[in-house]
């Protein structure tokens, strides 16, 4: 197995033999050298090798150490490179600046030799654990834009963000210039009001909790959210850490599916599937009194007068006669997908007292639960009477 390339280590001085002790002792610890005696030199060889580091003199004439490293930082191949200034013992305002500028490390002159590899063996690790941590959080990022997730703390009461919700939420996170973009705003702020009670209820409280909600962004647009949270370890008692994640998407292609599995296309009515398991369920729940009354229109013989978009109208008319009929007969509690905006309700979730289905292409039911046998015969009497005065073909 082939050992990975010795590491390239630019040594800049303009002192030649300061160039060739640190050239020696870095060959012997197993780093490749490069020698600059000035900072244009320097400037060049970085550009044309890319060094994995640099050790340089801050103190030379025409381009000095600041300006060296001001350079490199503007490039995109020295943006990240490790560089340990080296300056005379004591001058302590010149290694702020360095820093400053971007110096990672720094000697003092006269160098301790023996050491000078180590230290920019431990740079060189720092500098590699740093681009790591970095590009985690970018990863992070990304990930966290693509699943449309912001993460927020709880502590002591106050809201706040723990990365950028802009991504998601279009607000900005404290402590950014606003510009033309929209102001700081905690996710309280966004919480629809008939959502707000249970949901501040819950942030209060230093519990882990799941909770779906709804939230008004800054331009006005509605969107569903899924919250998860827990204590804070690292907070003080009673804090929260949460993740809420924008899932809109998501549940519309839920609704879809649960629209494409129990409800019929043309009219928008249950079909025969929501039917048999509302039925199963209403068995099971309230035993004997589960009553099922079918109705063949008869559509099929006046069908070629009709055309498809006028047989759907029919059928939705009808069954708003139905619905009509069973609220006066004191089933309140009805369903009608099509009108009431419930066809994302599965049947094993849905806790009306009558369902009307379409379960044929000439036949709807109406189901009803919880109701004595002479309270359906009444109903379906009525019906007759109601379909008969509101229909003549």
């Amino acid at each position: 197995m082939s050992r990975p390339p010795a590491p390239l280590v630019l040594v800049v001085d303009d002192d030649q033999a300061t160039r060739w002790l640190a050239r020696e002792v870095l060959e012997v610890a197993g780093f490749v050298v490069l020698e600059a005696s000035d900072g244009d030199e320097a400037l060049h060889l970085q550009a044309m090798h890319r060094p994995e580091a640099m050790l340089l003199d801050l103190c030379m004439p025409r381009l000095d150490g600041y300006e060296v490293i001001r350079r490199v930082r503007q490039r995109t191949a020295g943006a990240v490179t490790p560089i340990m200034v080296m300056t005379t013992k004591g001058d302590v305002d010149a290694i702020e600046r360095a820093f400053e500028l971007g110096a990672s490390d720094f000697l003092l002159k006269p160098l301790t030799l023996p050491l000078l590899g180590h230290r920019i063996r431990y740079m060189l690790r720092a500098a590699a654990a740093f681009q790591d941590a970095q590009e985690s959080a970018r990863r992070l990022a990304r990930a966290q834009r693509l699943a449309r997730v912001v993460h927020w703390r709880m502590r002591d009461g106050r809201f706040v963000w723990a990365s950028d919700p802009l991504v998601v939420f279009g607000v900005m996170p404290s402590g950014r210039g606003a510009g033309s973009r929209p102001q700081t705003m905690d996710l309280l702020s966004m919480v629809h009001p008939d959502d707000l009670a249970r949901v501040a209820e819950a942030m209060q409280r230093p519990q882990a909790h799941q909770l779906d909600y709804r939230v008004i962004l800054p331009d006005g647009s509605l969107r569903q959210v899924h919250q998860d949270a827990e204590p804070d370890p690292a907070g003080p008692a009673g804090s929260l850490f949460g993740a809420t994640q924008d899932v809109t998407a998501m549940r519309v292609a839920e609704q879809e599916i649960i629209r494409l599995a129990f409800y019929d296309e043309a009219t928008g009515l249950p079909n025969r599937e929501f039917l048999r398991r509302y039925l199963a369920r209403a068995a099971a729940e309230h035993g004997p009194w589960v009553s099922v009354v079918s109705i063949d229109l008869g559509i099929a013989r006046i069908k070629d007068s009709l055309g498809a978009a006028d047989d759907a109208v029919l059928l939705a008319a009808i069954a708003r006669v139905i619905e009509h009929v069973a609220l006066g007969a004191g089933c309140p509690r009805c369903l009608r997908a099509d009108r009431r905006g419930c066809a994302g309700v599965e049947p094993e979730h849905w806790d009306g007292e009558l369902v009307v289905a379409r379960v044929a292409d000439d036949e709807l039911a109406v189901a009803l639960r919880g109701r004595p046998h002479l309270d359906v015969l009444a109903l379906v009497e009525q019906l007759a009477q109601a379909l008969a005065r509101s229909f003549r073909v």
